[in-house]
């Protein structure tokens, strides 16, 4: 996928979660060199954890070494607390825990926020996405969502006028 590949097929899943009234946002921001960096948003979503509940935010990003969307999120507790490694690995719906953990779960700077933020490791989604036809964003997170509790509805998966 290149970059403007990822653009067109991020602005036409804002363009279906707009009709869906969904939350997910188009954000572009501009980094140092004054190039645009977009990326979607979707904030608000909440999860039990534990006795309590977080709040979630889901970002959907573009990785230029594996040339693939990339899934970050935040977690935060209600009064705006972060999780721990072992806390935000606990959120997460995987069978099997890898020995390395890290080659799953990781922090990497987010390219529109400059600050570290958690991602599932992208080094496998171009394996998922091989022989996707349609938006690609909208398989990518249909595949990879669910492992962090974020669920699209199946309307995404319809032709949209």
């Amino acid at each position: 996928m290149t970059p403007e590949e990822f653009r067109k097929e991020i602005t036409e899943f804002v363009d279906i979660s707009s009709k869906l009234h969904d939350s997910w946002e188009l954000k572009i921001v501009k980094n140092k060199l004054d190039e645009e960096i977009p990326y979607l948003l979707k904030r608000g979503t909440k999860v039990s954890f534990g006795s309590g509940i977080l709040c979630m935010e889901f970002h959907v990003t573009y990785h230029p070494s594996f040339c693939v969307p990339v899934l970050g999120f935040d977690a935060f507790t209600n009064d705006g607390s972060s999780l721990s490694y072992e806390e935000i690995w606990s959120l997460l719906k995987i069978e099997e825990k890898p020995r390395d953990l890290f080659s799953v779960l990781t922090q990497m700077d987010h390219p529109g926020l400059f600050r570290p933020i958690w991602t599932l490791h992208p080094c496998r989604t171009s394996e998922i996405l091989k022989g996707v036809t349609g938006n690609r964003i909208i398989a990518f997170l249909s595949a990879i969502g669910p492992s962090i509790g974020l669920q699209l509805d199946l309307s995404y998966g319809l032709k949209h006028s």
